[in-house]
């Protein structure tokens, strides 16, 4: 093998080390940020029906927001209430994905809570005369981040 055949290789193993170290380093800051900023979760998953006639979900185990119609005025509302329980403030950051999401909002989001308070938030599903009847799910995240 000649000289420059063992300096290539050379050089190519001290570029797949190097690389192998900047993806390890990259992944373990990556995790420690996310570890560091969000503090907390909880997911709720969200259920809500479009049909002829309007009705009301009294159900707790779930975000209920009732049946609603398309051509309905006005808005369905259901309230949950949320506490900080950590012995610091946090940031409260909501974000609803799933089936027509876009319908549905919170009375605030992206909030300071002191520790230990407690909070009501309503989340508001407002109708939309372009809606099929059918039922929709999704879920609201809502995270605990050091501010």
């Amino acid at each position: 093998m000649t000289k420059k055949k063992k300096l290539k290789k050379t050089y190519l193993k001290i570029l797949l080390i190097f690389m192998i170290v900047a993806i390890l380093s990259i992944s373990i800051t990556l995790a420690s940020y996310s570890f560091y900023k969000v503090r907390g979760k909880i997911t709720i998953p969200y259920k809500f029906k479009v049909s002829y006639r309007v009705g009301v979900d009294l159900g707790t185990d779930i975000l209920r927001l009732g049946t609603i119609t398309p051509d309905m005025i006005g808005v369905n509302t259901k309230e949950i209430t949320i506490t900080n329980e950590f012995d610091y403030h946090t940031r409260v950051d909501i974000k609803i994905k799933g089936n027509r999401s876009d319908l549905i909002s919170p009375s605030e989001n992206l909030f300071i809570m002191n520790p230990g308070e407690s909070k009501s938030l309503n989340f508001v599903l407002h109708p939309d005369p372009n809606l099929t009847h059918g039922t929709y799910t999704g879920n609201v995240f809502i995270a605990f981040k050091k501010p």
